[in-house]
């Protein structure tokens, strides 16, 4: 509960259990064994996130960044990092076997998408080059023949 006093902001403590001030619910007298087994459970759960989180390797960096000049390559560069990360994230949370306790929104899933189509359409056109290079250098040397 919010208390504004001449100006002052404080919050009071708020149990919903027992509805008295002063105690958060886990400190609740009334708590009962099961919600308390319940709190050491989450408790030890998050110890475990923690310990996954300290021990993944870091996501991998974006390379030649600032040699990036164009306002548009350096979104996508920033889009592309921004998914990375937050695929590296989910990796990090599947593998400590919370991935079932995370809802990601409908925005993130459309950026997603969008990047992961991006990422084909440049594999798509890095191989047409490739092949156009091979094909180059194929009649170049029939040329020379």
């Amino acid at each position: 509960a919010k208390n504004e006093e001449e100006g002052k902001t404080s919050y009071r403590r708020y149990c919903p259990i027992c509805e008295h001030s002063g105690h958060a619910r886990i400190c609740c007298p009334q708590l009962s064994q099961e919600q308390r087994k319940e709190y050491n459970d989450r408790c030890k759960d998050f110890k475990k996130l923690l310990e996954v989180f300290q021990e993944a390797a870091s996501a991998p960096e974006p390379e030649k960044v600032k040699e990036i000049k164009e306002t548009a390559a350096l979104v996508a560069t920033y889009r592309t990092v921004e998914v990375a990360m937050r695929e590296h994230v989910r990796e990090v949370i599947k593998r400590a076997g919370f991935d079932r306790l995370v809802v990601f929104s409908a925005a993130e899933e459309a950026a997603e998408a969008k990047v992961a189509a991006d990422r084909a359409k440049a594999a798509e056109k890095a191989e047409k080059a490739a092949e156009a290079a091979r094909t180059a250098a194929k009649k170049a040397a029939e040329r020379k023949a």
